[in-house]
């Protein structure tokens, strides 16, 4: 059964179940709820927790530590004794839900909406008093971020909203008298708030004190002047004028109720009904009061203009924008649908408005506000109300000259009616709040590239962002222009060019456009236009429209670093986006300050946000023509050798992350490739200590970035850096099984370094891909690139590099049956290990040499070779995994099963903390044949299963056939065809010794 919750923000934040207060802990959890508190119901992204949290100084564990605070509130709420669950876990964020859960901001305007339908003054200004007693100071004034601040700001201005509303109420109740002490406190908090002042006057001067309302008027004055260096408004003169010329006419203080709204006619446009109205400007939610009547000529105005024609798709995202008029929901609707350039957010706002035009009788008004408009200047709000009021009937003589008038007189005029309001292309919230109606009853839609997100804080408007269409949608959209049958004939080439026009609206109805104007074009020849990147934003510009164009538009803001990050983050290969620290790289700069640079371009949808990666790390992209586009701009403005510089330095900041996650969880001991000397790039927080928390995640996040930044460090002939970059990550390669990555780069890097001259990582590269064949098991392929890496090593007298490679070469040998000539080559690597003190490859090659002592039968010197093995201090989890490994198997065949069993369950525990698909394989193999030892055959099964399976998923041959060999000595069923099995497996990679044990169990079996 669910608790009843209480929640108090118009004050200090305070929190109670069931009338008992909940103990929420420190300023974060604190801050964290009261984010959540201001958007209750809706789903708050994690990166405005996270700003609303820490606001400008963020740790560097910032996202992480979000999870940690709302378990903190959960287990509070819980343990206050709410059953229910209170915050839910999102794809993008958190959100609090409002089932069962009392909110003082909410009611509040719930009070203040039942106040403005009120049919009598004093039932409004009751109602209006009670929603003002709400707040309870200054809101949620311990909490100092700018995000919260910016939010209590927005309520603070509701407050005022409100105060002056129940000012009017008492007034028209002919209350004057009443009114003067609240507003008295009012002003002295807000002393250049003019609307305040003005009902503190009127209040004054009705109740019979027309110097105290004089010596305001001064007092107002005087803070205008000072603060501002402004004069009062209009609205203030004149009520001053008034004052000064004698007591108000008789019967004034009871009468300050507006006319009744002008009645609805059906007229079309600018067309007047028979009976003018009159209507008073009166201030709304925000104006001042003028102290005339205007008279207003009803219209209907009806200014949308046509529906987008082709429409398709944004079922979700209109049936979004209807939940704007469900009947219950409270104060004024405004949606803001957010978007890229083309991505079809007028589109969308004209389809959903004229299918719901008929909700609004009073008629639909509609204006561009030119926010990303090349040719002309962003509309000034004062304008656009100038041509609303006339548009509404209000004469030209009759509109007054000042902003906060004009907005009275608006919201006066719009007063009792319902009214569609659009707003395209809008630039801020502060363009868009002075053209708002006051009453509940309109609707306003508002478009933009930004998300405006301050309308969400000031009047709860409902979020709408928009992304591209389906491939689906924008095949159907092509089908629409061009025609159904000219695309089915051509559904793959249909398919591309929806993929190259980045399956936005704007790019597909261009291309749609040349088609219908060339129908000798075929689609297949208009993809192939566009598939060339250098001209494909050349080839989408028909007449007025110009994709190129409309992504500069949305540049046009930016900080110069910003623009930077843009340009030069559009030059990295990225296939699976990027987090902060690349952007970090580029720019040479601070995580903290790259993360802020890439809000400022997902503000300007200029990036497209992909949400957290499994290290944490957030990860952002860019569609395709707005990378176009950056790279243009780059190659246009940047000076002879920054780019390349750039690049370098992000590539180094790859490595030195990549190599810091590489010896966090495989260690620092054991190279699987010798590294070079190109350069590392790290930032100075030491981001790592967060991201890399969970290191193999991290390379697992960042794997195709450098699989992609090793072709273009190969293209621009940063060799060794290529090299580096490849040994960072064989380690992830190998354990994970990601064989063909490896493959890619290794085979890149070599390239890059034999077309430099770089001998050092040709001999690495030609190491790594003999490893690679070493792991997949094709033996003579390995030899070959073994073989010519150990002859590179010894020109260039790397006498490290050697003996890894003559180890590797031993093991080759070993795997072919020629134990003589493995331990010769172990032995000689031993030699040079120790003449080098490597004392962790030491211990590796003991283990290699064990093997061969085990496989002739000399146990005990196996024996102790491990246990010396063993005893070096490695620090590398992963070469003591392969240590007990061996062991366990040397111990199984002393007889010592119980010891064997240990071995392999510590070597399991081991590989299954590193992840360590390969290792888990190769552990479960021994394990199962040491459980058989201990004559625990169905543990044994099940182990030996278990790394068939893994083996089988990692593609690793040999444990594969090793596995079945062991399975066709217990299992009675299908014996023989699991040694068959194994026996070719054997057979295909050339492990002669292993091929004949298999044969000669099969002929046993059959014999």
């Amino acid at each position: 059964m669910t608790t009843q919750m209480e929640f108090r923000i118009l004050g200090p934040l305070e929190a109670s179940c069931l009338g008992r207060p909940v103990k929420l802990g420190g300023p974060r959890p604190r801050s964290l709820l009261a984010a959540l508190l201001l958007d209750a119901g809706r789903i708050v992204p994690l990166d405005r927790l996270v700003t609303a949290i820490w606001g400008d100084r963020l740790p560097g564990s910032a996202r992480n530590q979000v999870a940690i605070h709302v378990h903190t509130l959960r287990k509070a709420v819980k343990t206050a004794g709410r059953d229910a669950e209170l915050i839910t876990t999102e794809r993008v964020g958190y959100r609090l839900l409002t089932d069962d859960v009392w909110l003082d901001m909410h009611e509040a305007r719930q009070q203040a909406a039942a106040a403005r339908r009120a049919s009598r003054p004093e039932e409004a200004s009751a109602t209006l008093a009670r929603a003002l007693d709400l707040w309870r100071g200054p809101v949620l004034a311990e909490i100092d971020t700018t995000e919260i601040a910016a939010a209590a700001r927005g309520l603070e201005n509701a407050r005022l909203d409100i105060a002056e509303e129940w000012a009017d109420a008492e007034l028209a109740c002919g209350r004057p008298r009443e009114a003067v002490a609240r507003l008295a406190a009012l002003v002295e908090e807000h002393p250049l708030r003019e609307g305040l002042r003005e009902r503190l006057m009127l209040a004054l001067w009705r109740s019979g004190r027309q110097a105290d309302a004089l010596e305001s008027y001064r007092q107002g004055r005087r803070h205008l002047l000072d603060e501002l260096g402004l004069e009062p408004g209009q609205a203030l003169r004149d009520l001053q004028q008034a004052i000064l010329a004698g007591p108000p006419p008789a019967g004034a203080e009871y009468d300050d109720t507006p006319a009744p709204p002008p009645t609805t006619s059906t007229a079309p446009t600018g067309t007047p009904t028979a009976q003018p109205n009159t209507s008073t400007a009166r201030s709304g939610a925000s104006g001042a009061q003028a102290d005339q009547r205007v008279p207003v000529v009803t219209v209907r105005p009806a200014q949308l203009p046509p529906a987008v024609s082709a429409f398709v798709g944004r079922t979700p995202q209109i049936r979004m924008l209807d939940r704007l008029t469900r009947p219950d929901r409270d104060g004024l609707p405004v949606a803001v649908i957010s978007g890229a350039a083309g991505v079809g957010k007028t589109s969308l706002a004209l389809r959903w408005a004229h299918e719901v035009a008929g909700r609004f009788p009073d008629g639909q008004l509609f204006t561009n506000l030119h926010g990303y408009d090349r040719d002309r200047r962003s509309a000034e709000p004062s304008a656009v109300l100038e041509r609303f009021l006339r548009a509404l009937g209000v004469p030209g003589a009759a509109v007054p000259p000042a902003l906060e008038e004009r907005t009275a007189l608006f919201r006066s005029t719009l007063d009792g009616k319902r009214v569609l309001v659009l707003l395209d292309n809008a630039e801020s919230a502060a363009q868009v709040r002075p053209l708002l109606p006051g009453t509940p009853d309109c609707c306003v839609i508002v478009t933009s590239r930004r998300r405006l997100e301050g309308l969400t804080v000031s009047h709860g408007a409902l979020q709408v962002p928009l992304d591209v269409l389906s491939e689906q949608e924008s095949v159907e959209l092509l089908e629409r222009v061009v025609g159904a049958e000219r695309v089915s004939a051509e559904q793959e080439a249909a398919t591309r060019l929806a993929t190259l026009c980045d399956r936005s609206p704007l790019p597909l109805r261009i291309a749609a456009a040349k088609l219908t104007a060339r129908p000798r074009w075929s689609l297949a020849e208009m993809a192939e236009r566009l598939a060339d990147e250098h001209h494909r934003l050349d080839q989408l510009s028909r007449g007025d429209f110009e994709v190129r164009a409309s992504i500069e538009l949305s540049c046009r803001e930016l900080s110069k670093r910003a623009a930077l990050a843009f340009r030069w983050l559009s030059m990295v290969e990225a296939p699976s986006g990027f987090a902060p620290w690349l952007a970090a790289a580029l720019l040479d700069t601070s995580v903290q300050e790259a993360d802020q640079l890439l809000e400022q371009l997902v503000d300007a949808q200029l990036l497209q946000p992909l949400g957290s990666d499994g290290a944490g790390q957030p990860r952002y992209r860019f569609h395709d023509l707005i990378r176009l586009f950056a790279r243009e701009q780059a190659e246009a403005e940047e000076p002879c050798g920054a780019a390349p510089a750039a690049l370098c330095r992000a590539f180094s900041g790859l490595l030195g992350l990549a190599e810091k996650a590489r010896e966090i969880h495989f260690g620092t001991r054991y190279l699987k490739v010798p590294r070079g000397d190109a350069p590392r790039w790290l930032p100075d927080e030491a981001p790592w200590a967060v991201s890399l928390s969970d290191p193999l995640a991290w390379l697992e996040s960042e794997r195709l970035t450098l699989v992609a930044a090793v072709s273009q460090c190969a293209e621009l002939g940063l060799a060794d850096l290529s090299r580096d970059l490849v040994a960072s990550y064989v380690h992830l390669f190998e354990s994970r099984a990601y064989f063909a990555d490896w493959q890619a780069v290794a085979s890149k890097a070599f390239e890059a370094c034999r077309a430099a001259s770089h001998l050092p990582g040709q001999a690495a590269m030609l190491y790594s891909l003999g490893s690679l064949n070493l792991v997949l098991r094709r033996l003579p392929q390995a030899t070959e690139f073994l073989c010519a890496a150990l002859s590179l090593f010894e020109q260039l007298e790397d006498v490290p590099s050697q003996a890894i490679v003559l180890r590797h070469l031993g093991t080759v040998r070993l795997i072919q049956g020629d134990l003589d000539g493995g331990r010769v080559e172990i032995e000689r690597a031993l030699e040079l290990f120790e003449q080098v003190g490597d004392t962790a490859s030491m211990a590796h090659g003991l283990g290699f040499l064990s093997h061969v002592h085990m496989l002739e039968g000399r146990l005990e010197e196996a024996a102790r070779l491990l246990d010396r093995a063993l005893a070096i201090d490695t620090k590398l989890a992963v070469g003591e995994a392969q240590l007990l490994k061996r062991r366990a198997e040397v111990r199984r065949r002393q007889g010592l099963h119980t010891e064997a069993v240990r071995d392999g369950e510590q070597a399991l525990a081991i590989t299954l903390d590193l992840n360590d698909l390969v290792g888990q394989a190769y552990a479960l193999h021994a394990l199962g044949e040491a459980r058989l030892g201990c004559g625990e055959p169905v543990a044994a099964a099940d182990d030996l299963h278990r790394a068939l399976r893994i083996a089988r998923q990692v593609g690793d041959r040999m444990i594969e056939g090793r596995v079945l060999l062991t399975l066709g000595h217990i299992e009675s069923e299908d014996s023989v065809g699991r040694l068959r099995q194994a026996a070719d497996i054997f057979a295909g990679i050339g492990a002669t010794g292993w091929h004949e044990q298999a044969v000669k169990a099969a002929l046993a079996v059959t014999a």
